[in-house]
């Protein structure tokens, strides 16, 4: 069973009511798929959106949490 580290969450109702905090959540997704596929990482097996019971969740593996945090590069601040 593959770990994801959660760095995004919002609570049900507002995902349920607020269709511009779905976009939001929606657009990062796109961001990361993006960022997945520009390291050689496969986005479907990397980044997870998990729609829980009290929250919504987006979540990334451990590989790419790790390569995010200590990888080299511009995009770092």
């Amino acid at each position: 069973m593959r770990m994801f580290t959660g760095i995004a969450r919002v609570p049900k109702h507002v995902w349920d009511s607020d269709p511009a905090v779905r976009a939001d959540l929606e657009r990062l997704i796109e961001r990361l798929e993006g960022l997945a596929l520009d390291v050689g990482l496969d986005p479907e097996s990397n980044i997870c959106l998990t729609d829980g019971e009290a929250d919504v969740r987006v979540g990334i593996s451990e590989e790419m949490d790790e390569f995010l945090r200590e990888a080299p590069g511009t995009w770092r601040m």
